[in-house]
């Protein structure tokens, strides 16, 4: 039997619900198949959404309270250059994995009354060796 330390998934859970780059999905798969238990994962789940949560009502409280055009264009676009720079930062700190090309993907054709063990395989090709069947 593994040791969990319950005090490392509460706080890797809210860790990853403050920071904006990490997917809600992937947040609640891994939690389930950690087997966090419920009420460490709602109570996690909260104090983590609290400062996105104070955030966007502090940002659309300056939104309403802005009297002139310019100083909303200027929070829009101040917005906007914060999300994109943390994008940014996202893509160099965490790269997303290169795809093989020439890798078999499996496939499984669900239009037909197959046996389910039944499976066929695509090879990839790249673009330049593309021929059309239509022609």
């Amino acid at each position: 039997s593994e040791n969990h330390n319950p005090s490392i998934a509460f706080w890797s859970i809210v860790i990853s619900r403050v920071l904006p780059f990490v997917p809600t999905p992937l947040i609640n798969v891994a939690a389930a198949l950690g087997g966090v238990p419920f009420l460490n994962f709602l109570f996690a789940s909260a104090l983590g959404k609290i400062p996105t949560a104070v955030l966007y009502t502090g940002l659309g409280l300056a939104l309403f309270n802005a009297r002139d055009v310019d100083t909303i264009l200027l929070i829009i676009v101040a917005t906007f250059l914060l999300l994109l720079s943390l994008k940014l930062l996202a893509r160099k700190f965490f790269p997303m994995p290169e795809v093989n090309a020439s890798q078999n993907i499996p496939y499984q054709d669900h239009s037909r009354s197959e046996p389910a063990d039944a499976r066929k395989t695509i090879q990839q090709q790249p673009t330049q060796n593309f021929q059309n069947p239509m022609q």
